[in-house]
C-alpha cells in the first residue's frame, strides 16, 4: 500500500478499476483516517460511503485495507486523471472535489502534509537518510527524540528498516561517527553513513591516483636506461615530492583533518602561487602543511577573491551555507563557495543536493540490502535545509521531510521546538523554488 496524501483530503487510487467500479481515483476527508503504531491505516465503519463519487460496487471491507487500493498524493494526479477533465456530475463546490476537479485547482500549488511524528510514515519507507545537524543534534545538544525515531522506526517487527547517515559534513564517515558518538548519540544505531567529506575523498583520491600514474610513466620514460634513486615510500609508490600544493581552507576550532593521505598539502597564503586547486574543507583557518593559520570571516574572504583571480578550481567537501549550533548559526564552506562562483570561480561540491552524493547514498543503501536495487520510492529523505535536503531529495526523486527547528527556524518566525503555520513552510519552500513531502516541527517518533 502506497500512502501518500494533503493535510485535508485523503486520495484514494483504485488500482483495478472496471466498468463495474470506477473510478480511477476517490477522495475522502483525511479527518476520518488514522494509523496504528505499526503503520496499519485503520478506516471508519462508513467507508465506502465517504468516498466521492461513490463506488458503484460495495468494496471488501474485511477489516483490512483492500490491496487494490493506494493512497495518492494529490501532485499525482495529474498523470492518473489529467488536468481540466471534468467527471459528469462534478460539481467545484461540492465538499469534497472529484479528482480531477480537486487536480486543476491545486496541482500548481505547492502541497505538504503536516506530520505529528514517523510513526505516521512508518508503513511507507524501508529507509531514511538522516541529515545530522539541525536533526539529530543542533552542534551542542542531542535531540534526544530523533534518536528514539529512528531507533523505533529501525526495530518495527517483521521490517528490515535501515538507517542512513546523509551529512554535508566535510569529514569522513569514520570521523563523523566518532563526533557522534563523542557527543553522546547513539550512533551505533546506523547502519550506513554518507558524508560530503567521504564523497570528496573519493574525488580527492582519484585525482591522486591519476597524477602518480602519470608520474609513474614519466619515470619509467626516464629511467630506461638505469634505476630511478630519487626518495621513494616503497609501501605506496610515492615520493616524497608527489603530494600537490593546495589551498587548504579548514578548521581551527572544529580541528583540522589533514588530507596528505589523499595527495594533497596546504600552502600558506604567501606560497598559493603554487596551488591549482582550493579544498574549502573549513572556514575558520588555513592549514599550511600541518600547520594551523586562524583566518577571521574577512581574511577568507580576501583569500577566496585571490584564489579566484588565479582561477583555480574550488572543491567544496561542505556545500551547507551555514550550520545550527544551539540557537547561533555558523557560516560554512558554502557561504565561500558561493563567494567564488560569484567572483568567476569553478566550484566542485561533492554534498547535498549534488546528484554525486546521492548516488553515492544509493549505492550504500543496495549494499546494505545485499545487491537489490533501490526502489527510491521507498527512501524518505529527513532535513533542515530547503537548498540541500529538500532540494537534492527532489532531484534525486525520493520524498523528504522537512524539519522545521533546524536553521530556518528563524526565517518560519518561530522559536524552537515549535510548530511553524504550514503556510510559512509553503511560501519558504516556493522561494527556494523546491517541494517538501512532509513537515514537522522537530524530528520524533
Amino acid at each position: 500500500m502506497h500512502a501518500r496524501s494533503c493535510s485535508s483530503t485523503l486520495y484514494i487510487r483504485n488500482s483495478q478499476p472496471s466498468s463495474a467500479s470506477p473510478p480511477a481515483v476517490w477522495c475522502a476527508p483525511l479527518s476520518l483516517f488514522s494509523f496504528t503504531t505499526s503503520g496499519t491505516l485503520t478506516f471508519p465503519s462508513a467507508f465506502p460511503s465517504i468516498l466521492h463519487p461513490s463506488p458503484c460496487t460495495p468494496l471488501c471491507m474485511s477489516g483490512v485495507f483492500p490491496s487494490m487500493l493506494s493512497i495518492v498524493h494529490p501532485a499525482h494526479l495529474v498523470a492518473l486523471c489529467g488536468v481540466g477533465t471534468q467527471p459528469s456530475g462534478a460539481s467545484m463546490g461540492h465538499p469534497f472535489a472529484t479528482p480531477a476537479d480537486t487536480c486543476a485547482m491545486a496541482a500548481p500549488k505547492a502541497s505538504v502534509m503536516p506530520v505529528s511524528g514517523l510513526r505516521d510514515l512508518l508503513h511507507r519507507y524501508d529507509v531514511l537518510l538522516l541529515d545530522q545537524l539541525g536533526v539529530l543534534h543542533d552542534g551542542k545538544n542531542v535531540h534526544s527524540s530523533a534518536w528514539d525515531a529512528a531507533r523505533r522506526f529501525q526495530e518495527v517487527p517483521g521490517r528490515n528498516n535501515k538507517l542512513v547517515l546523509a551529512s554535508n559534513s566535510s569529514r569522513s564517515a569514520t570521523v563523523a561517527l566518532q563526533g557522534l558518538k563523542k557527543m553522546g548519540c547513539d550512533a551505533d544505531l546506523l547502519d550506513g553513513v554518507v558524508t560530503s567529506g567521504e564523497v570528496s575523498h573519493r574525488w580527492l583520491n582519484k585525482r591522486k591516483m591519476e597524477r602518480l600514474n602519470d608520474k609513474n610513466a614519466d619515470r619509467s620514460k626516464r629511467t630506461e636506461d638505469g634505476p630511478d634513486e630519487s626518495p621513494s615510500n616503497v609501501a605506496n609508490g610515492e615520493s616524497c615530492d608527489d603530494l600537490e600544493d593546495v589551498v587548504h581552507m579548514t578548521w581551527q576550532w572544529r580541528g583540522h583533518q589533514s588530507l596528505q593521505e589523499l595527495g594533497v598539502r596546504g600552502v600558506s597564503e604567501k606560497e598559493m602561487h603554487k596551488a591549482n586547486l582550493m579544498v574549502s574543507q573549513g572556514a575558520d583557518a588555513i592549514a599550511d602543511g600541518e600547520e594551523i593559520i586562524p583566518m577571521e570571516d574577512d581574511q577568507m574572504e580576501r583569500l577566496v577573491l585571490k584564489c579566484a583571480e588565479k582561477k583555480m578550481v574550488m572543491l567544496c567537501t561542505n556545500p551547507d551555507m551555514v550550520a545550527q549550533y544551539g540557537k547561533e548559526l555558523a557560516k560554512m564552506p558554502g557561504f565561500y563557495a558561493e563567494l567564488y562562483e560569484k567572483a568567476g570561480g569553478t566550484v566542485i561540491r561533492t554534498g547535498k543536493p549534488e546528484s554525486v552524493f546521492y548516488d553515492f547514498c544509493m549505492e550504500v543503501i543496495q549494499e546494505l540490502r545485499n545487491g537489490e536495487p533501490v526502489d527510491r520510492s521507498r527512501v524518505l529523505a529527513i532535513g533542515d535545509s530547503m537548498a540541500h535536503d529538500v532540494m537534492g531529495a527532489n532531484n534525486a526523486g525520493i520524498d523528504v521531510l522537512f524539519v522545521q527547528g533546524g536553521i530556518h527556524y528563524q526565517d518560519l518566525g518561530i522559536k524552537l521546538g515549535e510548530e511553524a503555520a504550514l503556510k510559512s513552510v509553503i511560501e519558504l519552500a516556493q522561494k527556494y523554488g523546491v517541494q517538501p513531502t512532509y513537515t514537522i516541527p522537530m524530528l520524533r517518533w
